[in-house]
């Protein structure tokens, strides 16, 4: 019985003293992540712990983070052909800035003057084209009808 109000007191001395703790925390530069990931991606997450001298559950974390470390800076990949990443780069630039309601890509001659009104009416009949065919199939169950097959001629 004495030890276990001796391991309750150990509980409440950490706990009024966090201070005295020994965990050391550590910072790893964003390249050092990418590349422990990297590792972890074509080995495991184990083998990236102990080849990097990290935690397991510090590779699991950087993982799952990997969209945002690759966002920041420092965090991409370097450039192999500059000019035609920047060639790229412009001409998406370029498309971003065409915003309007015009269909550029269906037609040869030019854009399709309210392309997106033609688009939204195109959608609803085809869903008014669904709706009338099931009403019309459960018509045809309550009459007795089940098929076309049924219709005499």
């Amino acid at each position: 019985m004495s030890s276990d109000s001796e391991i309750d007191v150990v509980g409440v001395e950490e706990e009024q003293n966090p201070t005295t703790s020994s965990r050391v925390k550590k910072a790893y530069s964003i390249e050092k992540k990418i590349e422990v990931i990297e590792f972890a991606k074509k080995n495991s997450n184990h083998a990236a712990a102990r080849r990097f001298g990290v935690s397991r559950s510090s590779v699991i974390d950087w993982r799952a983070q990997e969209g945002k470390l690759r966002e920041l800076p420092g965090g991409g990949r370097s450039l192999r052909f500059m000019e035609s990443d920047e060639q790229l780069a412009n001409w998406v630039r370029e498309r971003r800035k065409e915003k309007d309601d015009e269909i550029h890509c269906f037609k040869i001659n030019g854009p399709v003057s309210e392309g997106r009104a033609q688009l939204r009416q195109a959608r609803l009949d085809n869903e008014l084209a669904k709706i009338f065919e099931e009403i019309d199939l459960e018509e045809d169950v309550e009459n007795g009808n089940e098929s076309d097959n049924s219709i005499e001629m």
